[in-house]
């Protein structure tokens, strides 16, 4: 049985590895954003605002012509492992405990990773008008915890193994935004401002796991199936659009917006699909595997590649609502986000941050913020700029999942420059 359990374990994971290139990604990773925790969305401002409230392009505070020469964010990070992780377990022979403890830190939905960049290539804000354009890539892998348990406890004898939490894709593409925005005077507060971002989506490629599923049962008459379906395109296109609103209230910077309220990218270039599945055709027991000369008379197995027909992909809806004030040399934020859909950067999970921002240094401000829920839980952050009269460079990073950096699952950097006039 050790041979066929062998086999068995290499030929699923090696089926996850080669096939989970993950899933969509969408991010908002800014220098200034991520050193508050990302509780931005009521105070970015010019070649910033489409990427978080397109009103705010209407708001005070905006310069008169604002130039993004780059911008550059990555976000990386996991379910579970952290160095603090590492360290408790590294080179320790484990016991029943330490093996229970492993399998308790890994969420029921299986051992997840991910990865996110942002790249703004080019941004010029004029006025209440915008022009940006943005790279994004985002991928994400799913593995089922049934594989952590038979690696660290071996094969039971008569237990059924159902692997079908794999899950695995990736995509990029590129956004060409065009945003405006427009304010105008309503009873009860100082005015009310509308924006809009319009883009146009350039699809670059995409690959997903539609479909991978698993079962193994242990046992004298023991046997194992599975099927997979897997795609990727290239080249593709489409549009999106993004919504916002903003106002001021006793000297409170209010805002709420919503991305992607429609926004997705039908792939019409080169698509491939493959489909394969697999069924032992004789007990998985040492007395029949022995009998049989060669492997066909084990397994049989089916596959097939076809070219699909055109589909779209979706990308993530995520709502926004955040206030802010300033007070002397401190500026005070806190921002509750809302995605609906369980995608990189965005997450079901509500989550809520709160940021700072002290200008008591008139060329060095420092930021700080702490944010709760979403897909990491607790996420500290912090960052600073440095602006020398027009130019304006901003650095911030955000630890997911932990306190301290030895406990956090992952992390966001994001760097700025741009000119300010």
């Amino acid at each position: 049985m050790r041979l066929v359990r062998t086999v068995f374990l290499t030929a699923l994971l090696g089926s996850v590895w080669i096939f989970s290139e993950p899933a969509s990604a969408q991010g908002l990773i800014q220098g200034r954003s991520l050193g508050m925790a990302n509780a931005f969305t009521s105070i970015a401002r010019g070649v910033y605002a489409p990427g978080w409230n397109p009103a705010n392009l209407a708001l005070d505070g905006n310069p008169g012509f604002d130039f993004n020469l780059v911008g550059v964010g990555i976000r990386v990070g996991n379910s579970t492992l952290s160095k603090h992780f590492y360290d408790l377990y590294n080179g320790k022979t484990l016991n029943e405990k330490d093996k229970s403890d492993i399998l308790n830190r890994v969420p029921d939905n299986g051992l997840r990773f991910l990865m996110d960049t942002q790249l703004q290539a080019l941004g010029v804000a004029y006025k209440s008008f915008a022009f940006t354009v943005s790279g994004f890539a985002g991928t994400n892998i799913a593995i089922d915890k049934d594989y952590l348990d038979i690696v660290l406890h071996g094969i039971d004898m008569n237990r059924k193994y159902s692997l079908g939490d794999n899950q695995g894709g990736s995509l990029s593409y590129s956004k060409i935004a065009f945003s405006a925005a427009h304010r105008f005077s309503v009873p009860f507060v100082d005015f009310v401002a509308v924006g809009v971002n319009a883009g146009y989506l350039v699809g670059i490629g995409v690959a997903e796991i539609r479909q991978m599923q698993a079962e193994f049962y242990n046992s004298y008459d023991g046997y194992a199936d599975g099927k997979l379906l897997a795609r990727y395109a290239l080249l593709g296109r489409g549009f999106s659009l993004d919504l916002g609103v903003a106002t001021v209230y006793k000297n409170w910077n209010v805002g709420l917006a919503v991305s992607n309220m429609l926004g997705s990218i039908k792939w019409t270039g080169e698509r491939k699909a493959h489909w394969e599945s697999f069924r032992t055709l004789v007990n998985l027991n040492v007395f029949s595997v022995s009998q049989t000369s060669d492997g066909d008379s084990i397994v049989q197995r089916d596959s097939s590649d076809y070219t699909p027909p055109p589909f779209s992909t979706r990308l993530p809806v995520e709502m926004r609502i955040g206030a802010s004030r300033t007070w002397r040399s401190f500026l005070f934020a806190v921002d509750y986000h809302q995605g609906f859909a369980n995608r990189p950067g965005v997450s079901p999970k509500p989550y809520l941050a709160v940021g700072g921002e002290w200008h008591g240094i008139g060329f060095l401000p420092l930021r700080f913020g702490l944010g709760l829920g979403g897909y990491y839980g607790i996420s500290p952050a912090m960052g600073f700029g440095l602006h020398a009269g027009f130019f304006k460079f901003d650095l911030g990073w955000m630890f997911r999942g932990g306190l301290l950096p030895s406990y956090a699952k992952g992390v966001s950097l994001g760097m700025n420059l741009n000119f300010r006039f």
